[in-house]
């Protein structure tokens, strides 16, 4: 191949990767809609419905803000808002409080982040849920839950699922009529007249199933052993193999961290890099499958929860608890208790959509919208939030609370810990002369050990019982309903309880039965076995990022605005066997990839394109561009240098350091709840994979390694085996040949990093 060529398939190769998707730049409806509810709408009641809106005594300059339409109206001088531009939105301008321009608020002009908020929502057109005027106080309004609203599908109860009967007339059917989940799937196709897409090679199989499960590639020695293995489980050693693996908590942590806004160094303005111990929490606990539900009550009331040992703290609860302040909110807020307010209806946000897939926040200032949630249901769950603080109280701009984990008896019972896993580690690296027995054996001390084991000594970030000591909620105790959400408006106290379409209207108040805040019976709550939504939550977000679309495709909205399941029975199905099997998530994902449907190959035709075009119907494997973090550890593991924390989930992220790599391929904002990334391939990817120094010296490292795999043709099969998972092709031999045998070995990289830049190296089928 010539140095001409290779310029030349170079380029090519970057306007394949431009053009194989749309850029996708704009937030989903159903994000807009959430960041309206929660970072739009209470500023306008708060800062500006005393002097432009509806009930205002004078509406200032004729201008009102109390609906979309008003906005775009305008008042004396002109329109408000230009959606889709805010530089020249008179609103946008107001708060800059630009020279010889109006000046909104009058009182002082709001926090930058505050100002950018509002440039986001005008530039995307603006978005007012159910655009009309904001009406009067909640607190009277004469609020209803309609039958129809009662028997929505996600309010109704889990159902126990039979699968349905396939009947087997061909070697197709009879290989969907073997596993629960492709009856459910395949019954739907059958209807539809659909046909099932052939099941992939192996080779694709342990490729999608390693990145799937560890992020990473699979090595040669792995490929090769799957290959040769040609009994009927081989599959399935397979995923046990990479389900026992620690690189899976550190996979599919990321996906969670995704939907619960993590960032390592917390805080706008004080800040604290204590993150990490955060998120070790969530790669360790999902590495030692922790059941769901303690998952769960860990995070939102783990210092509340008995230590398993028996002492006065619960080491790993304090640290789960650290969620808790990670909120997205301006910790040097002026008004305090707008603060508190901001970061109570930030743990709101982060329950009810990542946990119960419902949009409760949207009730903060009215009723919601369109969901059986009211005012009073909000301010019941704010009450509990209101009754524990994760700043230090003694500052209104105060730093997030920093708690001791250890005690000192459970730092000098670390140390032995520590000492003992040790000891097991290396036991079982000299066990190889022992039996397999014996050997496994060791494996088991060792797992029983790493599943009581201390977490490392220090302070972490997390939460503690009672509310702000200066605060209008001060201790525990229920929550004052703000009208309109305005804390300078106040209505009567809520009691703390759930909300009334999924508990019933004949609750305990929580305030009734504990003289804790209630966090733990709100985390009890979530996790009953007879809970609606949270299995099913878990089980759609599961079944999504395996499939890269979930059977519910809102995966935070299993309101009245998302979407309805496309197969309801096979996701009550799911939640029940996760339920089933003690809540262990790996039982669940065994399962699902254990699945013709999973096995399916992403290649398509005509045909089925057209009867499936969405793929609702999971008719073939979608082929997928690997994240962010997965292109980074994947170029860090063919160049040799992946190992110890190095990997992309490790990196510090903070509001000031963004993670160059993370900007480029999608990983999501800081500080920001992603329910499913969006998958943008835009131009820059490409010129940063031609270009980048960080690419170029995974190509070098590459060719370094490949200079000792011997002659020409054994470089390029050991270099297509390392990055593709597979043999080149004769052409693909050739080409090669002829490059590398045409430059001096100082060059060759050059060509390795071509086939870094080709679609097949960054996309999974």
């Amino acid at each position: 191949m010539s140095p001409t060529r290779l310029s030349t398939l170079a380029i090519t190769l970057a306007l394949v990767l431009n053009s194989a998707f749309d850029a996708a730049g704009e937030s989903a409806p159903d994000e807009k809609e959430a960041f309206f509810e929660k970072r739009i709408r209470p500023v306008l009641v708060e800062q500006c419905f005393k002097c432009h809106s509806k009930g205002s005594e004078k509406t200032e300059g004729g201008l009102r803000l109390d609906s979309r339409q008003a906005l775009i109206r305008g008042g004396d001088t002109g329109p408000a808002i230009d959606e889709k531009n805010a530089e020249a939105s008179l609103l946008i301008r107001a708060l800059h409080y630009s020279p010889d321009e109006l000046q909104m608020p009058p009182k002082g002009k709001l926090p930058v982040r505050i100002i950018a908020d509002f440039e986001k929502w005008v530039n995307e057109g603006a978005l007012w849920p159910n655009s009309e005027e904001i009406g009067d106080d909640p607190g009277k309004s004469k609020f209803t839950i309609t039958d129809k609203q009662r028997e929505h599908w996600s309010f109704k109860p889990i159902q126990a699922q039979t699968p349905p009967e396939i009947t087997a007339t061909s070697t197709t059917d009879r290989l969907w009529n073997q596993h629960n989940i492709d009856r459910f799937v395949f019954a739907r196709q059958q209807m539809a007249g659909v046909s099932a897409n052939q099941l992939a090679d192996k080779r694709t199989l342990i490729r999608r199933a390693t990145f799937d499960l560890t992020g990473l590639p699979p090595t040669a020695d792995e490929i090769s052993q799957f290959l040769a293995d040609e009994s009927d489980d081989a599959f399935a050693k397979v995923i046990d193999r990479l389900l026992a693996s620690d690189r899976y908590g550190e996979r599919w942590g990321r996906h969670w961290l995704d939907g619960v806004r993590y960032v390592q160094e917390v805080g706008w303005y004080t800040r604290h890099d204590l993150g990490g111990r955060y998120r070790d929490w969530v790669i360790e606990s999902l590495n030692i499958d922790m059941p769901y539900n303690e998952f769960v009550k860990y995070q939102l009331a783990g210092d509340l929860i008995p230590s398993p040992t028996g002492s006065k703290n619960n080491p790993w609860g304090i640290v789960a608890t650290g969620v808790l302040a990670m909120g997205n909110y301006d910790d040097q807020e002026t008004e305090k208790e707008t603060l508190y307010g901001e970061i109570v209806d930030d743990q709101i946000d982060l329950v009810s959509r990542q946990i119960m897939g419902l949009t409760v926040s949207c009730a903060r200032c009215h009723d919601h919208k369109f969901d059986p949630i009211s005012t009073k249901d909000y301010y019941a769950l704010a009450g509990i939030f209101h009754s524990c603080r994760v700043l230090n109280y003694k500052r209104i701009a105060g730093p997030r609370i920093e708690v001791e984990i250890l005690d000192q008896a459970q730092k000098e019972h670390y140390q032995r810990q520590q000492e003992e896993y040790k000891k097991l580690r290396q036991q079982l690296a000299d066990s190889n002369p022992l039996p397999t027995d014996d050997r496994e054996k060791l494996k088991t001390q060792l797992a029983e050990l790493r599943r009581v084991m201390l977490p490392a000594p220090g302070k972490t970030l997390g939460v503690i019982e009672g509310g702000y000591e200066k605060g209008m909620h001060t201790g525990v105790g229920d929550a004052h309903l703000y009208i309109r959400g305005n804390f300078k408006s106040i209505g009567s106290k809520v009691p703390r309880q759930f909300p009334v379409v999924l508990a019933g209207d004949k609750q305990t108040p929580i305030g009734e039965t504990t003289k804790q805040s209630g966090r733990l019976e709100l985390a009890e709550w979530l996790v009953r076995e007879d809970h609606p939504l949270t299995p099913r939550v878990i089980a759609n977000r599961i079944w999504l990022y395996h499939f890269g679309e979930g059977i519910v495709r809102t995966p935070s909205n299993f309101g009245f605005r998302g979407d309805a399941p496309t197969h309801p029975e096979l996701l009550d199905y799911l939640a029940t066997r996760l339920i089933e099997s003690g809540w262990s998530l790996k039982t669940l994902h065994r399962e699902i990839m254990l699945s013709s449907t999973y096995r399916q190959a992403a290649s398509v035709d005509t045909k089925r394109v057209e009867q499936d075009p969405e793929n609702r119907l999971f008719s073939r494997f979608r082929s997928r561009r690997l994240s962010a973090e997965e292109i980074y550890d994947n170029l860090l593991t063919v160049s040799g240098k992946l190992g110890g924390k190095n990997r992309a989930v490790y990196q510090p992220l903070g509001h000031e350091k963004p993670w160059y790599f993370g900007r480029i391929f999608d990983a999501p904002p800081v500080n920001t709840m992603i329910p499913q990334r969006s998958v943008s391939t835009v131009s820059p990817q490409a010129l940063f994979m031609m270009n980048d120094s960080f690419v170029i010296d995974a190509a070098k490292s590459i060719s370094s390694r490949a200079n000792n795999k011997g002659k020409v043709d054994e470089r390029i099969d050991w270099v297509f085996q390392l990055l593709y998972a597979r043999q080149p092709t004769d052409d693909e031999r050739q080409w090669a040949r002829e490059y590398l045998e045409s430059v001096a070995d100082e060059q060759a990289w050059t060509y390795y990093q071509v086939l870094l830049c080709a679609n097949e190296f960054i996309y999974v089928d």
